[in-house]
């Protein structure tokens, strides 16, 4: 894991795969359901929750595990160290979370096509039925 965002890259590449083409949702969705994977095993084998894996790597070796190759454009592997040693400096502001948690997170809202209206509106509905003895 050391290197995972090398090793991704490879896997992307792939030339039993790059027919597909590196930009098809195909490949792009087996190849995250392996870094999940990967990721998950990682913090498995270290005895940690996976958030606290990653909070727990210096802003080089978590650089290390991404392969930025499509965002060197905007943002190179030097400005996404600097980026995350400067967020270290404020990071005790944000432990409350750890705390509490988040009120809510799911991925599925992007899929319902939902207004953000309906989106607030669930979300109150929700909020207000859990907090209820």
């Amino acid at each position: 894991m050391a290197d995972f965002g090398s090793m991704y890259r490879r896997m992307a590449d792939s030339p039993s795969l790059r027919w597909l083409g590196p930009q098809k949702g195909v490949v792009q969705l087996a190849l995250a359901a392996i870094v999940n994977a990967c990721f998950d095993l990682w913090a498995k084998i270290r005895q940690v929750p996976l958030w606290k894996l990653l909070l727990d790597l210096s802003p080089e070796q978590l650089v290390n595990t991404l392969d930025l190759s499509y965002l060197e454009e905007v943002l190179n592997r030097q400005q996404a160290i600097d980026l995350l040693t400067r967020a270290q400096a404020t990071r005790a502001h944000r432990s409350g979370v750890l705390q509490t948690g988040y009120r809510g997170y799911d991925t599925s809202i992007g899929w319902f096509n939902y207004s953000d209206d309906q989106i607030i509106e669930n979300t109150k509905k929700r909020w207000h039925a859990a907090s209820r003895p």
